[in-house]
Protein backbone atom coordinates (compact mmCIF):
# COMPACT_ATOMS: atom_id res chain seq x y z
CA UNK A 1 0.00 0.00 0.00
CA UNK A 2 1.30 3.40 -0.89
CA UNK A 3 2.39 5.45 2.07
CA UNK A 4 0.44 8.65 2.55
CA UNK A 5 1.04 11.56 4.89
CA UNK A 6 -1.26 11.55 7.90
CA UNK A 7 -2.11 13.63 10.94
CA UNK A 8 -2.17 11.93 14.35
CA UNK A 9 -3.04 15.12 16.24
CA UNK A 10 -6.37 14.79 18.02
CA UNK A 11 -8.53 17.96 17.69
CA UNK A 12 -9.64 17.79 21.33
CA UNK A 13 -6.11 17.14 22.58
CA UNK A 14 -4.77 20.02 20.49
CA UNK A 15 -7.25 22.43 22.10
CA UNK A 16 -6.60 21.17 25.61
CA UNK A 17 -2.84 21.54 25.34
CA UNK A 18 -3.33 25.16 24.35
CA UNK A 19 -5.15 25.70 27.67
CA UNK A 20 -1.85 25.44 29.54
CA UNK A 21 -0.31 28.86 30.26
CA UNK A 22 2.96 29.73 28.57
CA UNK A 23 6.19 29.12 30.53
CA UNK A 24 7.31 31.97 32.80
CA UNK A 25 9.94 30.34 35.01
CA UNK A 26 13.62 30.47 34.06
CA UNK A 27 12.75 30.76 30.38
CA UNK A 28 15.85 31.12 28.18
CA UNK A 29 18.26 30.30 31.00
CA UNK A 30 20.37 27.29 31.88
CA UNK A 31 18.07 26.65 34.82
CA UNK A 32 15.03 26.15 32.60
CA UNK A 33 13.18 22.91 33.39
CA UNK A 34 10.58 21.85 30.81
CA UNK A 35 8.69 19.89 33.47
CA UNK A 36 8.47 22.74 35.99
CA UNK A 37 8.38 25.94 33.98
CA UNK A 38 5.43 27.97 35.31
CA UNK A 39 4.55 29.64 38.57
CA UNK A 40 1.53 31.69 39.56
CA UNK A 41 -0.21 33.11 42.57
CA UNK A 42 -3.79 33.71 43.59
CA UNK A 43 -6.09 34.11 46.55
CA UNK A 44 -9.17 32.26 47.66
CA UNK A 45 -12.30 34.06 48.81
CA UNK A 46 -14.52 33.48 51.82
CA UNK A 47 -17.59 35.40 52.96
CA UNK A 48 -19.68 34.49 56.00
CA UNK A 49 -22.85 35.99 57.45
CA UNK A 50 -25.13 34.91 60.27
CA UNK A 51 -27.74 36.20 62.67
CA UNK A 52 -29.81 34.95 65.61
CA UNK A 53 -33.24 35.98 66.86
CA UNK A 54 -34.49 34.99 70.29
CA UNK A 55 -37.91 36.08 71.60
CA UNK A 56 -39.63 35.25 74.86
CA UNK A 57 -43.17 36.40 75.69
CA UNK A 58 -45.40 35.91 78.71
CA UNK A 59 -48.97 36.10 77.50
CA UNK A 60 -50.13 35.63 81.06
CA UNK A 61 -49.02 33.95 84.25
CA UNK A 62 -50.13 30.65 82.76
CA UNK A 63 -48.83 30.94 79.17
CA UNK A 64 -45.21 31.43 78.11
CA UNK A 65 -43.89 31.28 74.54
CA UNK A 66 -40.28 31.22 73.37
CA UNK A 67 -39.14 31.51 69.73
CA UNK A 68 -35.61 31.18 68.36
CA UNK A 69 -34.36 31.45 64.78
CA UNK A 70 -30.78 31.25 63.50
CA UNK A 71 -29.51 31.59 59.96
CA UNK A 72 -26.03 31.29 58.50
CA UNK A 73 -24.89 31.53 54.92
CA UNK A 74 -21.47 31.73 53.33
CA UNK A 75 -19.66 31.41 50.02
CA UNK A 76 -16.08 30.61 49.11
CA UNK A 77 -13.85 29.73 46.21
CA UNK A 78 -10.28 28.46 45.99
CA UNK A 79 -7.72 30.45 44.04
CA UNK A 80 -7.84 30.11 40.26
CA UNK A 81 -4.16 30.38 39.30
CA UNK A 82 -4.69 30.06 35.56
CA UNK A 83 -7.56 32.55 35.59
CA UNK A 84 -9.44 30.32 33.16
CA UNK A 85 -12.05 27.56 33.15
CA UNK A 86 -9.23 24.98 32.95
CA UNK A 87 -7.72 25.42 36.44
CA UNK A 88 -8.02 22.27 38.55
CA UNK A 89 -7.11 24.03 41.79
CA UNK A 90 -10.62 25.36 42.29
CA UNK A 91 -13.99 23.68 42.67
CA UNK A 92 -15.69 26.84 41.56
CA UNK A 93 -18.20 28.64 43.78
CA UNK A 94 -18.93 26.79 47.01
CA UNK A 95 -21.95 27.85 49.01
CA UNK A 96 -23.44 26.89 52.34
CA UNK A 97 -26.68 27.82 54.01
CA UNK A 98 -28.12 26.61 57.30
CA UNK A 99 -31.15 27.63 59.30
CA UNK A 100 -32.54 26.52 62.61
CA UNK A 101 -35.87 27.37 64.21
CA UNK A 102 -37.46 26.36 67.49
CA UNK A 103 -40.71 27.17 69.31
CA UNK A 104 -41.35 26.34 72.97
CA UNK A 105 -44.72 26.74 74.68
CA UNK A 106 -45.50 26.19 78.35
CA UNK A 107 -49.00 26.29 79.81
CA UNK A 108 -49.68 26.03 83.53
CA UNK A 109 -53.10 24.55 84.26
CA UNK A 110 -52.60 24.86 87.99
CA UNK A 111 -49.66 24.71 90.39
CA UNK A 112 -49.44 20.94 90.00
CA UNK A 113 -50.17 20.44 86.26
CA UNK A 114 -47.94 21.62 83.43
CA UNK A 115 -48.12 21.33 79.63
CA UNK A 116 -44.95 21.68 77.56
CA UNK A 117 -44.83 21.63 73.73
CA UNK A 118 -41.69 22.16 71.60
CA UNK A 119 -41.21 22.17 67.83
CA UNK A 120 -37.96 22.52 65.92
CA UNK A 121 -36.77 22.57 62.33
CA UNK A 122 -33.26 22.50 60.88
CA UNK A 123 -32.15 22.76 57.25
CA UNK A 124 -28.67 22.53 55.74
CA UNK A 125 -27.79 23.19 52.08
CA UNK A 126 -24.25 22.79 50.71
CA UNK A 127 -23.81 23.01 46.91
CA UNK A 128 -20.55 23.18 44.96
CA UNK A 129 -21.01 24.30 41.36
CA UNK A 130 -17.72 23.46 39.62
CA UNK A 131 -15.23 25.78 37.94
CA UNK A 132 -17.41 26.39 34.88
CA UNK A 133 -19.94 28.27 37.03
CA UNK A 134 -17.37 31.05 37.49
CA UNK A 135 -17.26 31.64 33.73
CA UNK A 136 -20.93 31.56 32.82
CA UNK A 137 -20.96 27.87 31.90
CA UNK A 138 -19.05 25.64 29.53
CA UNK A 139 -20.03 23.10 26.89
CA UNK A 140 -17.24 20.64 25.97
CA UNK A 141 -19.13 19.64 22.84
CA UNK A 142 -19.17 23.19 21.50
CA UNK A 143 -15.78 24.33 22.80
CA UNK A 144 -13.63 21.22 22.38
CA UNK A 145 -15.58 19.26 19.81
CA UNK A 146 -16.14 16.27 22.10
CA UNK A 147 -18.91 13.80 21.13
CA UNK A 148 -22.46 14.86 21.98
CA UNK A 149 -23.06 12.05 24.47
CA UNK A 150 -20.56 13.66 26.85
CA UNK A 151 -23.29 16.16 27.81
CA UNK A 152 -25.72 13.43 28.85
CA UNK A 153 -24.79 13.83 32.50
CA UNK A 154 -26.43 17.25 32.54
CA UNK A 155 -23.38 18.94 34.04
CA UNK A 156 -21.38 20.91 31.49
CA UNK A 157 -17.76 21.29 32.57
CA UNK A 158 -14.36 20.74 30.96
CA UNK A 159 -13.04 17.18 31.17
CA UNK A 160 -10.51 16.44 33.90
CA UNK A 161 -7.09 15.56 32.49
CA UNK A 162 -4.09 14.20 34.37
CA UNK A 163 -0.64 14.21 32.77
CA UNK A 164 1.40 11.64 34.69
CA UNK A 165 5.16 11.34 34.87
CA UNK A 166 7.60 14.16 35.63
CA UNK A 167 5.14 16.96 34.90
CA UNK A 168 4.26 18.94 38.01
CA UNK A 169 0.47 18.99 38.37
CA UNK A 170 -1.94 19.94 41.11
CA UNK A 171 -1.72 16.75 43.14
CA UNK A 172 -4.62 14.38 42.61
CA UNK A 173 -6.84 17.11 41.16
CA UNK A 174 -5.38 16.72 37.69
CA UNK A 175 -3.36 19.02 35.44
CA UNK A 176 -5.86 20.75 33.19
CA UNK A 177 -9.63 21.02 32.98
CA UNK A 178 -12.21 20.66 35.72
CA UNK A 179 -11.46 19.21 39.13
CA UNK A 180 -13.05 15.77 39.41
CA UNK A 181 -15.78 15.28 42.04
CA UNK A 182 -16.10 19.05 42.36
CA UNK A 183 -19.86 19.28 41.68
CA UNK A 184 -21.88 18.53 44.79
CA UNK A 185 -25.51 18.90 45.83
CA UNK A 186 -26.18 18.06 49.46
CA UNK A 187 -29.18 19.03 51.56
CA UNK A 188 -30.62 17.73 54.80
CA UNK A 189 -33.52 18.75 56.98
CA UNK A 190 -34.97 17.60 60.27
CA UNK A 191 -38.29 18.43 61.89
CA UNK A 192 -39.07 17.56 65.51
CA UNK A 193 -42.24 17.90 67.61
CA UNK A 194 -42.42 16.89 71.27
CA UNK A 195 -45.01 17.46 73.97
CA UNK A 196 -45.80 16.31 77.48
CA UNK A 197 -48.17 16.84 80.38
CA UNK A 198 -46.91 16.40 83.93
CA UNK A 199 -48.94 16.33 87.12
CA UNK A 200 -47.82 16.19 90.71
CA UNK A 201 -50.17 15.04 93.44
CA UNK A 202 -48.88 14.73 96.98
CA UNK A 203 -45.88 12.34 96.70
CA UNK A 204 -46.68 11.18 93.16
CA UNK A 205 -45.59 12.60 89.80
CA UNK A 206 -47.21 11.44 86.57
CA UNK A 207 -45.88 12.48 83.16
CA UNK A 208 -47.30 11.54 79.77
CA UNK A 209 -45.90 12.69 76.44
CA UNK A 210 -44.94 11.86 72.90
CA UNK A 211 -42.80 13.06 70.00
CA UNK A 212 -42.44 12.72 66.25
CA UNK A 213 -39.36 13.31 64.12
CA UNK A 214 -38.81 13.50 60.36
CA UNK A 215 -35.41 13.47 58.68
CA UNK A 216 -34.63 13.88 54.96
CA UNK A 217 -31.41 13.87 52.90
CA UNK A 218 -30.81 14.67 49.22
CA UNK A 219 -27.38 14.04 47.73
CA UNK A 220 -25.53 13.96 44.44
CA UNK A 221 -21.83 14.21 43.64
CA UNK A 222 -20.71 14.26 40.03
CA UNK A 223 -17.34 12.49 39.81
CA UNK A 224 -16.45 12.82 36.14
CA UNK A 225 -19.58 14.18 34.41
CA UNK A 226 -17.61 15.18 31.31
CA UNK A 227 -14.87 12.59 31.46
CA UNK A 228 -11.68 11.94 33.40
CA UNK A 229 -8.63 11.03 31.34
CA UNK A 230 -5.06 10.09 32.29
CA UNK A 231 -2.17 10.24 29.85
CA UNK A 232 1.34 8.88 30.37
CA UNK A 233 4.48 8.37 28.32
CA UNK A 234 3.61 4.79 27.39
CA UNK A 235 0.91 6.06 25.04
CA UNK A 236 3.52 7.40 22.62
CA UNK A 237 6.43 5.09 23.44
CA UNK A 238 7.96 3.09 20.59
CA UNK A 239 8.65 -0.60 20.33
CA UNK A 240 7.38 -3.45 22.44
CA UNK A 241 9.65 -2.38 25.30
CA UNK A 242 8.09 1.09 25.43
CA UNK A 243 11.10 3.24 24.69
CA UNK A 244 10.69 7.00 24.91
CA UNK A 245 7.31 8.61 24.73
CA UNK A 246 5.91 11.68 26.45
CA UNK A 247 2.66 12.22 28.37
CA UNK A 248 1.95 15.56 26.67
CA UNK A 249 2.44 13.89 23.28
CA UNK A 250 -0.05 11.25 24.39
CA UNK A 251 -2.53 14.05 25.09
CA UNK A 252 -1.86 15.51 21.66
CA UNK A 253 -2.92 12.28 19.96
CA UNK A 254 -5.92 11.91 22.27
CA UNK A 255 -4.95 8.53 23.66
CA UNK A 256 -5.96 8.07 27.29
CA UNK A 257 -3.94 5.05 28.32
CA UNK A 258 -4.30 5.49 32.10
CA UNK A 259 -7.25 5.75 34.45
CA UNK A 260 -10.34 6.80 32.53
CA UNK A 261 -13.96 7.21 33.56
CA UNK A 262 -17.18 8.92 32.60
CA UNK A 263 -20.09 9.28 35.00
CA UNK A 264 -23.78 9.97 34.75
CA UNK A 265 -24.33 10.63 38.46
CA UNK A 266 -27.33 9.27 40.30
CA UNK A 267 -29.51 11.36 42.57
CA UNK A 268 -30.01 9.94 46.05
CA UNK A 269 -32.74 10.86 48.51
CA UNK A 270 -33.77 9.37 51.84
CA UNK A 271 -36.63 10.08 54.20
CA UNK A 272 -37.35 8.65 57.62
CA UNK A 273 -39.96 9.14 60.32
CA UNK A 274 -39.79 8.27 63.98
CA UNK A 275 -42.62 8.37 66.51
CA UNK A 276 -42.24 7.86 70.25
CA UNK A 277 -44.45 7.97 73.31
CA UNK A 278 -43.52 7.78 76.96
CA UNK A 279 -45.10 7.65 80.37
CA UNK A 280 -43.37 7.88 83.73
CA UNK A 281 -44.51 7.63 87.31
CA UNK A 282 -42.45 8.77 90.24
CA UNK A 283 -43.71 7.53 93.60
CA UNK A 284 -42.03 8.62 96.84
CA UNK A 285 -42.47 7.16 100.28
CA UNK A 286 -40.66 7.34 103.58
CA UNK A 287 -38.68 4.34 104.66
CA UNK A 288 -36.79 6.12 107.45
CA UNK A 289 -37.75 7.78 110.68
CA UNK A 290 -39.10 11.34 110.57
CA UNK A 291 -36.47 14.03 110.07
CA UNK A 292 -34.29 11.92 107.77
CA UNK A 293 -34.21 11.76 103.97
CA UNK A 294 -36.81 9.68 102.18
CA UNK A 295 -36.09 7.28 99.34
CA UNK A 296 -37.85 7.37 95.97
CA UNK A 297 -38.64 5.04 93.11
CA UNK A 298 -39.17 5.96 89.42
CA UNK A 299 -40.85 3.79 86.82
CA UNK A 300 -40.68 4.66 83.10
CA UNK A 301 -42.40 3.25 80.05
CA UNK A 302 -41.37 4.20 76.49
CA UNK A 303 -42.47 3.06 73.07
CA UNK A 304 -40.86 3.82 69.73
CA UNK A 305 -41.84 3.28 66.14
CA UNK A 306 -40.20 4.08 62.80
Amino acid sequence: MQARPGNLIDPVGAKLIQAFPLPNLNVGTAAYDPYHNWIGQGAGTLGQQSFDINLDHHFSERNVLGVKFSHEWDSSQNANFFGTVYDTNTQGPTKHSALLGAVNYVHTFDPSTLLTVSAGYGHNWNPTDGVAASFGGYDPVQVLGMPAYIDTSGFHTPPSVTISGPYGCNGTNGCIGAQAFSILRFASETGHLVGSVSHVTRRHEIKIGGEIRRHRINFIQAGAPNGLFTMNAAGTASGSSGVGGDALATLMIGYSNGSTRYDIPSYTGTQSYQCMSSESWCIQWELTPPGQESESCSLDSREEGN
